[in-house]
């Protein structure tokens, strides 16, 4: 495969990262949630902690391995069930804490923040569909007879990553600005208010998940 074609799935990886990433499931909220209340750093290595798990089933979709492939269908209902359950979890305990604004150089929980959104946005099997089509997008582009190689299959999976990460930079400068227009006694409420929509977007999975099983 051309160094051309390597770039170019790289880039194409870098706008399927970005589209996934957008802030419209649970993981989204509570990124923008971390942003908000702890800081640029503490939504930049959440972020990175989900963008890591996009990356980990675009690989399983993109270099085809069918085992794992096979696995995460299986355990799909399960992870769903768990995925509402966590939410309902930190959504009670988000809604408990007393919080300040915090700046960025009080942030000291890096490895917490990347492995709590990464087993978070794992539990969405879902994912695997958006990543197999894009996969097929790929092919397309790439006109089929040039076969994506191990190479330009893993250029994609990290364009992927980086173009979530770019994403949510850009979403956590804005964030950053509204930080600063802010009163740390609405802190309280803005806690309490994502708390309580983190509970409900649980609580919605767990229904969904639920009328799959029956149906």
């Amino acid at each position: 495969m051309h160094v051309v074609s390597i770039l170019i799935l790289f880039l194409l990886g870098i706008l399927t990262g970005m589209i996934v990433a957008l802030p419209y499931g649970p993981v989204g909220f509570i990124i923008i949630r971390r942003f908000y209340l702890f800081g640029m750093k503490s939504g930049m290595y959440s972020a990175f902690g989900m963008s890591l798990s996009d990356g980990f089933y675009a690989a399983i979709v993109g270099f085809g391995l069918h085992n794992i492939l096979h696995f995460v269908s299986s355990i799909a209902l399960y992870a769903e069930l768990l995925l509402g359950i966590l939410l309902i979890w930190i959504g009670i305990r988000s809604m408990n804490q007393k919080l300040e604004l915090q700046i960025d150089e009080e942030q000291k929980h890096p490895a917490r923040d990347i492995v709590s959104t990464f087993f978070i946005n794992i539990l969405n099997p879902s994912l695997v569909f958006w990543f197999a089509l894009a996969f097929e997008i790929f092919g397309k582009i790439m006109h089929h007879h040039d076969h994506i190689s191990m190479v330009g299959t893993g250029s994609a999976v990290v364009g992927i990553i980086a173009g979530a990460c770019l994403l949510w930079f850009v979403i956590g400068r804005g964030i950053k600005y509204l930080r600063r227009k802010n009163r740390d006694d609405l802190v309280q409420k803005i806690n309490k208010v994502t708390g309580a929509v983190i509970v409900g977007l649980g609580v919605i999975i767990l229904i969904l998940t639920v009328i799959k099983y029956f149906i």
